[in-house]
C-alpha cells in the first residue's frame, strides 16, 4: 500500500526542480545581458578611443603644418621693382606714389596684378618696393641685399623682380663683361630671394627699354635657378611709352601735363596692361 505521503515528496522535489531551473534560466539571462552590456561598453570604449587617437592625430598634423607655415592661407605678393613699379612725388618729374607713368594709381602693373590676385585669392596681402638702389652705382649690389629684409620673408608666395632699365654698361665694358656680370649679380639676387622666400614663386621682368645684352644675361640666371622670365620685348615702342603733352592724376588728385621729364619715356596704361598680364599669366 503507497503512502500517502510520496505524491507531495514528489510535487516538492518537481517544484524545487523547477526553482533551480528557474535560477539557472535566471542566471543565464543574466549572465548574457552583462555579457552583452559589456560589449556594447567595450564598442562604445574602443570607438571613444578611436575618436581621441584621430584628434591627436589632427592636432599633431595641425601643430606641425603651423611649424612649417603651411596653415598661413593668405596669398602674399610682393613686386621687387625700380620707376616703373612705384616712384615717390618728386616736384615736377612725378606726381603720386605708384608706378611711373600709368595715368593714376590703379593703372600702374603693380594695382592691376593685385586687382588680379584678389581675383583669384580673395584672402591676400601685397606689397611694393622700390629697390632702384640696387641698380645703380656707386653702391656695392651685394651690400644693398640687406635692405630686402623686413619685405621678403618667408610667408611670400609670389615675387615679381622688375629690375634693369637702370643696370648700366660700363663705360669701358665690353658686351660679354656686361653680359658675364649681370648674369652672376642677377644670379646672386634670385639666389638671396630663393634663401629669404623659399616657398615663393619668384618671376622677373625683362627691360622696358631696348637692351639686349641685358635682357640676355636675365635670362639665362632665370634658367639656371628655374625662374620664368618675361620679356617686355614687344612693347619696347612709342605706342607703350607715355609721351609728352599726356596728363597723369596725382596723388593732389589734379592733372598734371608731362612735357619734358623723364616720365614720357616710361610705360603708359596700354603698357602698364601689357607687364601686368604676363605676371598673372605666371600666378602660382
Amino acid at each position: 500500500m503507497e503512502s500517502k505521503g510520496k505524491p507531495k515528496k514528489q510535487l516538492l522535489n518537481l517544484i524545487l526542480s523547477l526553482a533551480i531551473v528557474g535560477a539557472l534560466l535566471a542566471a543565464i539571462l543574466i549572465s548574457a545581458g552583462i555579457a552583452k552590456h559589456a560589449s556594447k561598453t567595450n564598442q562604445l570604449l574602443a570607438e571613444e578611443n578611436a575618436a581621441l587617437r584621430t584628434e591627436a592625430e589632427e592636432a599633431k598634423s595641425a601643430l606641425l603644418a603651423e611649424q612649417n607655415g603651411e596653415n598661413d592661407t593668405t596669398f602674399d605678393y610682393l613686386a621687387i621693382g625700380n620707376s616703373i613699379t612705384q616712384h615717390p612725388v618728386i616736384d615736377d618729374l612725378w606726381w603720386g606714389e605708384w608706378g611711373m607713368a600709368a595715368s593714376d594709381a590703379e593703372h600702374d602693373y603693380y594695382h592691376l596684378v593685385t586687382k588680379g590676385i584678389e581675383e583669384k585669392y580673395p584672402e591676400s596681402t601685397s606689397q611694393v618696393l622700390n629697390f632702384r638702389i640696387w641698380e645703380e652705382p656707386p653702391y656695392n649690389r651685394d651690400d644693398m641685399l640687406k635692405y630686402l629684409k623686413g619685405y621678403v620673408t618667408e610667408d611670400l608666395d609670389y615675387i615679381t623682380v622688375m629690375l634693369g632699365d637702370n643696370y648700366d654698361q660700363g663705360e669701358d665694358e665690353s658686351d660679354e663683361a656686361y653680359r658675364l656680370r649681370a648674369e652672376a649679380e642677377y644670379g646672386d639676387l634670385i639666389r638671396r630671394l630663393q634663401e629669404m622666400a623659399p616657398k615663393a614663386k619668384i618671376v622677373l621682368i625683362g627691360c622696358f627699354w631696348d637692351n639686349v645684352v641685358l635682357d640676355s644675361a636675365i635670362m639665362h640666371a632665370c634658367e639656371k635657378a628655374s625662374c620664368p622670365f618675361i620679356s617686355l620685348f614687344e612693347i619696347q615702342d612709342d605706342e607703350y611709352r607715355e609721351g609728352n603733352w599726356e596728363t597723369v592724376e596725382g596723388s593732389d588728385e589734379t592733372d598734371h601735363l608731362v612735357l619734358g621729364t623723364g616720365a614720357a619715356e616710361h610705360p603708359n596704361d596700354k603698357g602698364m596692361a601689357y607687364i601686368a598680364e604676363k605676371v598673372l599669366d605666371h600666378l602660382p
